[in-house]
């Protein structure tokens, strides 16, 4: 999901808090006005899934058509249901998901800066922080670790780096647009 800062629009201005909200959707929504129809038509996105943890599905059918590459026509109680429901939990997820990684990129970073100069080279530290990722997923990374050499470890622990900074870096940025909307 791209990382988008609120504070390039001044919601305060319909048109330019419409700007935004079309920009957030784009991935998933798109609105196109035909050229007979005053009212633009609501497109879907079919081929990304709106799966979260609850059940977001809406409460009625609709058959829209499959039109224009992928996309389906929806109607507004759809797209009424995508704003009220399906999108904060879209959001909430990848917050998730991101957390996680920056979890796992820190299992890693302790692994790697615990490296010991006997074999196995890299063991999972006593005092690790556990709270959020499996004792399964940081062994992965120990056996995967055990198996480089050590050109392939300093890139690793490299890209390592590199990686942290931006999901540290990401995090901090949606706190901060988060805190000001």
């Amino acid at each position: 999901m791209e990382l988008i800062n609120p504070h390039d629009y001044d919601i305060s201005y319909d048109k330019q808090f419409m700007s935004l909200m079309i920009r957030l959707f784009k991935p998933y929504i798109i609105f196109k006005k035909s050229s007979d129809d005053k009212v633009p038509k609501i497109y879907r996105n079919i081929g990304l899934h709106w799966e979260s943890s609850i059940d977001t599905s809406p409460p009625y059918t609709f058959h829209g058509k499959i039109q224009e590459h992928g996309m389906k026509i929806i109607s507004l109680e759809e797209y009424i249901h995508f704003v009220q429901c399906i999108f904060p939990n879209i959001i909430n997820d990848e917050i998730k998901n991101n957390q996680h990684d920056l979890d796992i990129e820190v299992c890693k970073q302790d692994i790697i800066n615990s490296q010991r100069k006997t074999l196995p080279r890299f063991k999972l530290p006593m005092f690790i922080n556990l709270d959020n990722i499996e004792e399964e997923e940081c062994n992965q990374i120990v056996s995967e670790l055990n198996q480089l050499d050590r050109q392939n470890i300093t890139i690793i622990r490299r890209q390592n780096r590199i990686k942290l900074k931006e999901l540290q870096e990401k995090k901090k940025s949606s706190r901060r647009n988060s805190k000001n909307l």
